[in-house]
């Protein structure tokens, strides 16, 4: 199912109409037939704002976790071409704090990057032998105690 599709049926299964949509959103309802349509795809930006108008998640408005991925990315990129050696790296809450991104995107980057994260730790240690996978469970054990590696437990 495309990006257009998913917002497509988003929008149905809240009874909205293309318009309803495009003014919550705070764009044209031309923009929404194309999206829909398939003939244009929405920036992050955009597709941000459409799934916060459609009150959903916007990785659910992506095909897959990849394809948000890469539009995260791509994102990240357009602002550092806009910002040169203005930026720094910067989580997704700070992002968020910064007015950057929306809490909800945050939230859902935040997700994604651990379910990332943790599949390729999982993928990484399968590929390590008997003693491999000794070493690297003492390893992560050992950074556990280190207090720069510790989550932080009064947050979120």
């Amino acid at each position: 199912m495309t990006i257009g599709e998913r917002i497509y049926f988003c929008r149905l299964e809240r009874k909205m109409t293309q318009k309803q949509l495009a003014e919550k959103a705070g764009m044209a309802d031309s923009a929404i037939r194309k999206y829909e349509s398939g003939r244009i795809t929405p920036k992050f930006e955009t597709l941000n704002r459409i799934a916060a108008a459609l009150e959903v998640p916007w990785t659910m408005l992506y095909p897959n976790n990849e394809k948000a991925a890469e539009a995260y990315i791509s994102t990240y990129n357009d602002f550092i071409k806009e910002h040169p050696g203005g930026f720094e790296k910067i989580s997704p809450d700070e992002a968020a704090e910064r007015g950057l991104i929306e809490e909800q995107a945050a939230d859902s980057l935040n997700t994604m990057q651990s379910q990332i994260h943790s599949e390729q730790i999982l993928k990484d240690f399968a590929a390590l032998n008997e003693k491999g996978r000794e070493e690297a469970a003492k390893r992560v054990h050992e950074l556990t105690f280190l207090p720069e590696y510790k989550k932080d437990l009064t947050q979120k």
